[in-house]
Formats: structure tokens, sequence, C-alpha cells
């Protein structure tokens, strides 16, 4: 099968509804940015510059659904997270303390669009570390 002729079925396929393609939203932030799948509800993609610490905001303890995204493109509780027996957490993409330089930025990294579930070793451990 020749690279063309599979790009044409592929073609077919989609522009037939056979392949569904997720909507990816690219959503920027101060200091940061996250596309997301919203078919699945949760980031494929983020970006931000990591710089040395200068700031001291407090980080918020709760998360909060981003006001300017649709709900049926973002976790709309955080509650599932906190079953008992759960192994996961609620893992920042991109590290609250690499954005408490402004108040914007830190209440931004807690929407509930930077978070995903994060094995509960690894978010209080090694990626823990990338948050000091």
């Amino acid at each position: 099968m020749t690279n063309t002729y599979f790009l044409a079925i592929l073609l077919t396929a989609l522009i037939s509804g056979f392949v569904h393609a997720s909507e990816i939203k690219r959503l920027d932030y101060e200091g940061f940015t996250v596309w997301m799948d919203c078919d699945k509800r949760g980031a494929v993609k983020f970006q931000y510059n990591a710089q040395h610490d200068t700031g001291n905001f407090k980080r918020h303890k709760s998360f909060h659904i981003d006001p300017n995204v649709s709900s049926s493109c973002q976790q709309l509780s955080a509650k599932t997270y906190k079953q008992k027996g759960q192994r996961y957490d609620r893992g920042h993409l991109v590290p609250a303390n690499h954005l408490d330089y402004s108040k914007v930025a830190i209440r931004q990294s807690n929407f509930m669009t930077n978070i995903l579930p994060q094995a509960a070793n690894m978010n209080r451990g090694a990626w823990l570390l990338t948050n000091a």
C-alpha cells in the first residue's frame, strides 16, 4: 500500500465521519499555555518557561473551574480524587510554585484545566521536587 493510497483512505474516513477528530483548544494563561482535548476533558500538552523562582504569593488550596472555558471541555470537580483508596492525586501540569510571581498566575495554576490525575507516589515524590 503506497503512502498516497493510505492518505486517501484516511482522508475519506475523516470526511465520512468514521474517524472522530477531537476538539483541541489552546488556553493562554498568565505565564503558561494549556492545550485541552475537550472530548477527554483533559490537557494533551502544556508549555511554560521555567525560570528562577522570585515570587512568594501563596498557592490556593482548592481547585477551580476556569470560568472562560466551557464546562464540556474541563473537569468539573476534584471530588473523585478524594475517594477512599484512590491512588491518584490532582497533579499540576504547570507547577504552581513557578507561577507565584503573580496573584493572577498562581490563581490560574489551580484551574481544573491545569490538573490531571497523577500517580500519588509520583506527585508526592519526583514531581514535588520540580515544584520546590
